[in-house]
């Protein structure tokens, strides 16, 4: 069974929440998004998404290797996303992180 990408009800809420209309359409394109990220770098779901508060984390798998894929709105948690980058580098878990606008 594949499994598709659905956003988290608690996600969007408080994003509607914090950035109203802007971020409602931005959780609209969210989903297409992620599909066409998983098509671009041949990842497969593995794990129902998580969350913080400004982008969405989805356990996946590239190659039979698990991975993440970071998915957060633009220009938020620069640190965060450098943090993943490091533990792409150097942790078991190949993470791939991107901000869509």
């Amino acid at each position: 069974m594949v499994l598709a990408f659905a956003v988290p009800p608690e996600f969007a809420a408080s994003t509607v929440t914090r950035a109203g209309e802007a971020g409602r359409q931005w959780l609209a394109r969210l989903p297409a998004q992620v599909e066409a990220l998983y098509r671009e770098w041949s990842l497969v779901m593995d794990g129902a998404p998580m969350h913080g508060g400004l982008s969405v984390v989805v356990p996946v798998r590239q190659g039979g290797l698990p991975c993440v894929l970071k998915v957060g709105w633009a220009g938020a948690n620069r640190d965060q996303e450098d943090k993943v980058k490091t533990a792409r580098e150097t942790g078991p878990v190949t993470a791939r992180s991107v901000t869509i606008r």
